[in-house]
């Protein structure tokens, strides 16, 4: 019986080995009806349906698990989108930040101008009032005004004035005198 029980034994060992040999190399799946049978007895069911639901669990924590880095992949390419655009925008901010220092400096200078100009119109004011006033004066009354003045001075307020007064006022000039300023004026035609 011994004998009887070692080839039977031998046998089943073949058999199962022959069994796990095809299934390795994919010529018949075991492993499926023997799941089935195993899980379709009364003491293993419970512990069966807990089996599924781990391994429904697992699947369900690793398709959750996917998404979470294809989010992450996605926050990560967002991130440098708002990176490259703050960059973008800071770049801009100095661009803008320099266009106004050089429009401040240059209202500033406008400024400047526009006082140097304003300047000017009150001296042009000036020597125009002071033109209107020799032109109503009598010339042997203004030369010796005129005298006391530097002649391009002289030169501005002739270039002014009528010019039979100025013709007046050459005539009862001194001749040298008469004659640099009649080349100042002149000069002053020209331009």
């Amino acid at each position: 019986m011994t004998r009887w029980l070692l080839i039977i034994s031998i046998v089943i060992a073949s058999l199962v080995l022959s069994g796990a040999m095809l299934e390795a190399m994919g010529v018949i799946d075991l492993s499926g009806w023997v799941v089935a049978r195993l899980t379709s007895h009364p003491a293993i069911q419970p512990y069966a349906a807990i089996y599924r639901l781990g391994l429904q669990a697992e699947e369900a924590i690793a398709e959750a698990q996917a998404v979470v880095e294809a989010k992450d992949v996605e926050i990560q390419e967002m991130r440098a989108a708002v990176e490259q655009e703050w960059a973008r925008i800071e770049e801009e901010w100095r661009r803008i930040e320099h266009a106004r220092l050089e429009l401040d400096q240059r209202a500033r200078q406008l400024d400047v101008y526009k006082e140097s100009l304003d300047a000017r119109a009150a001296r042009l004011d000036d020597l125009e009032r002071l033109q209107a006033t020799y032109n109503n004066m009598r010339a042997n009354d203004l030369v010796p005004i005129l005298a006391e003045l530097e002649d391009g001075t002289v030169a501005r307020i002739l270039a002014g004035m009528d010019d039979r007064k100025v013709a007046q006022v050459f005539a009862a000039m001194d001749p040298e005198r008469a004659a640099r300023l009649s080349r100042i004026l002149g000069g002053i035609s020209a331009k």
